[in-house]
This record gives C-alpha cells, structure tokens and sequence, in this order.
C-alpha cells in the first residue's frame, strides 16, 4: 500500500469516527505517536492525514495540545463558502455593480468566498459548493443552462426564473411590477407616461427593457383601453438618433418618463437639458433601479422602484449553505422592489 493510501485510509477513518460522534466535539485526538504504534505507519503520514482533517474544518491543531475536534457550529464558522459567479460585460454596469457590492457584503456575513467563473464551469459545480448567477441571461442561455445542468451542486439565479426543479431564484417581476407602478401613474392623472428603454423582444441585451415596457403596455390597456405607441422610446433608437427622439418628445410633451434602467439615464439627461426641460417641474422621472447616487451626482431629483439587492443576495448564500447541510427545499421566491419617491406630482 502506498503511502498516499496510508493517509487517506486514516483520514477518512476518523472523519467518519467524528461525523458519527464516535469522538464527540471538544476532544483530543491521540497523539502522533499513538497513531504510528496503532497503525504501524509513519509520522509523515500520521501529520498528512492530521493536515487534512484540519483543512476540511474537522479538527483544530491548538499549540501545546494536539487536535481537537470542532463542534458543527464551529466547523461551518471556520469553513469558506465557496460561492461561484459569472461576470456581466452588459452594458448597465451600475445595476451589475450594485449587486456584487451586495454579494461581497453576505459573503463576509457567512464566512465566504467568492470565486469567478464562466456560466459552463458554474453550471458543472466545479471546485465550488454553489454557483449565483448575477450577470443578465438570455431566455435561450438559460434553456440551455437548463439542458447542460447535471451536477450536484446548488444553484440560484437573481432576477431571473427558470423552471429547472434544481435550480434557485430571487427574482423581482420586472413587468408586473412596471405594471403596477404605471397604472398608479395613470389613476393619479399622469396620462402621457413615456417609457424610455423599450424593445420588441427578450433578446440578450434588450430583457430587462422588453419585460418593462410590457408591463407599460400592460398598465395603459388596462387603464386607458389602449396603449400609445408614440410614448415608447425603443433603446435601440435612442442610441441611434438623439434628435429625433427630442422632436419626437417635444411633439407627444410627456408628464413622466419611465426610464427601463440606470444605464438610459444619462441619454435622457443630455436630451432632458437640451430641451431646456426641468426635472421635478416641468416633467418627473422614475427608473427601475437603484439610482440613488446617480441622481445625487446628477443633482436631479428621480424616484426610483428599488431592487431588494441585500435581502436577495443573503437569501441565496444561505440557501447554499443549508444545501451543504442536506436536503432542503428549492426556493423559488418572488421579491417586491421598494418605490422612492422623490419629486413625483403622481405618486401619492
């Protein structure tokens, strides 16, 4: 038998010893010397398999002492979670950055560590316990995701909602919240609520927008029995041709603008100041987003449907961790954004 064996053997001898409460948490273990007269092996291998109980958070070496075993509790506060991510190139980096500053925060609160990979190696669970996935995916990413899950290791998505059993989400409804909130717009007597960021399809770039201008389109069918094509402003085009979509503005002379996401308020501030229009006077503007410090630097007042970032990160890190313990059930969790308002004449 090799030595590497030897190890091994020992190793996974007395962690099964520790898991059974054989050597119940608090003890010592034997000495080295014990160890080498009862299975008639060396100090290298007696220390190897030591070293390995101690990485894996069975055991604690104390100076002086010898290895004690750790309780559970104590196991998991030493233990790293070892959280895998995918990065987003998108383009609304303020969302993107938002939620990571949130998952660096509950990593610190529950002992862990977070690790970047790419969707494939995440959706394998290779050399992590768990995989969240922050970064925006296409319907046809995730379907595939979907077909290509086969390994044991538990995974949660933010703000998106497969229908794998398997896997976990956090998630706000992006359209029936935008119904919600132009609906309440429109009952409060806003009746030309433009939406700035709208697309025809859930493509890769474009979901975000599209879900929110269905919820637009939604509100104004069931409000007003119709919906005025006119006030959508499509991203696409906004990028293309800042002129036009200004004569189009001055033309359809919007009470609110219902911008899609962060990333859109910097084109309709250089559109919103080249009309000479003021913010919370003449018009208001809401954002789906976390968009406090912007409109801060922007020194323009913006209400804001904020994302519940904090309580979706913690949320999924724990779930990771309570798979580890066994089995637990699969969350599938609908969020609710929180309205600021600020400077709104049609949210009271």
């Amino acid at each position: 038998m090799d030595r590497k064996s030897e190890y091994v053997i020992l190793y996974e001898e007395l962690k099964q010893h520790i898991r059974n409460g054989e050597i119940p948490p608090g003890n010592k273990l034997p000495s080295e010397r014990s160890f080498m007269e009862t299975y008639r092996i060396s100090r290298t291998t007696v220390r190897s398999a030591l070293a390995l109980l101690e990485r894996e958070k069975y055991v604690r070496k104390q100076p002086g002492v010898g290895c004690i075993v750790l309780s559970r509790a104590e196991k998991e506060r030493r233990e790293k979670l070892r959280i895998g991510i995918s990065l987003s190139s998108a383009s609304d980096q303020t969302y993107q950055t938002l939620l990571y500053e949130s998952l660096m925060h509950a990593a610190e609160r529950l002992n862990g560590e977070l690790i970047v990979k790419k969707n494939h190696e995440l959706i394998r669970g290779e050399g992590i316990d768990g995989a969240v996935f922050i970064a925006n995916t296409s319907p046809d990413e995730l379907r595939r995701m979907e077909k290509e899950y086969r390994a044991d290791c538990p995974v949660v998505f933010i703000n998106r909602m497969p229908v794998h059993p398997r896997f976990a989400y956090f998630a706000v409804d992006y359209e029936n919240t935008s119904r919600k909130l132009v609906a309440r717009l429109l009952r409060n007597g806003a009746e030309r609520i433009a939406m700035i960021g709208g697309a025809d399809h859930p493509g890769d770039r474009y979901f975000a927008d599209y879900t929110r201008s269905q919820g637009w389109r939604s509100a104004y069918r069931e409000v007003a029995g119709g919906v005025p094509e006119e006030l959508l402003f499509r991203t696409g085009e906004l990028y293309a041709d800042l002129n036009l979509a200004c004569r189009r503005i001055e033309r359809v002379r919007p009470q609110v603008f219902f911008v899609s996401c962060s990333s859109l308020l910097s084109v309709l501030s250089v559109i919103l100041r080249q009309m000479n229009i003021a913010v919370g006077k003449d018009v208001s503007v809401i954002c789906f987003d976390n968009v406090e410090r912007i409109a801060e630097n922007m020194r323009i007042p913006i209400s804001c449907l904020k994302m519940p970032f904090a309580e979706m990160t913690d949320r999924a890190l724990s779930y990771i961790r309570a798979a580890q313990r066994g089995n637990v059930p699969v969350p599938k969790e609908i969020l609710e954004a929180q309205l600021v308002v600020n400077q709104c004449h049609y949210l009271f």
